[in-house]
């Protein structure tokens, strides 16, 4: 195994590069995150400077691939209650619009406020997350 270092991906959040490193360590793939502690200690270094997840040069085409092969988790497949239709839409309430209303009326407003709509039946209800 050679000592070179391959730079795969640059991360400006430590978490991701931790999941990132312990998906390859877990395929038996030797990692090494440069930089993890500096941003550890400074959060704004990770923007200046980042956390680079490093293999040696014979595992790069491996690393790749495997991290290339990871897909994002789909959102909760939403259904409406009434009618079991999923052509639904939703609607939340932004974080700027509740940040202008708490400071303006001295109020505080929830952030996010959900809400789904029915194409199909047109029935509206909250969205309450499932804790």
């Amino acid at each position: 195994m050679t000592e070179e270092l391959v730079t795969i991906q640059t991360y400006s959040d430590v978490t991701e590069a931790h999941i990132a490193a312990g998906l390859l360590e877990s395929a038996g793939i030797p990692v090494h995150l440069h930089g993890a502690n500096h941003v550890s200690a400074n959060w704004m270094l990770g923007v200046a400077v980042g956390v680079r997840l490093q293999v040696h040069a014979d595992c790069e085409n491996d690393a790749r691939e495997l991290l290339g092969s990871q897909v994002a988790l789909d959102d909760e497949i939403i259904v409406c209650p009434n009618c079991g239709s999923a052509d639904i839409f939703s609607v939340a309430t932004s974080r700027k619009v509740s940040l202008i209303i708490t400071h303006m009326l001295q109020v505080p407003w929830p952030f996010r406020r959900d809400k789904h709509h029915c194409q199909s039946c047109k029935h509206e209800w909250a969205h309450r997350s499932a804790a």
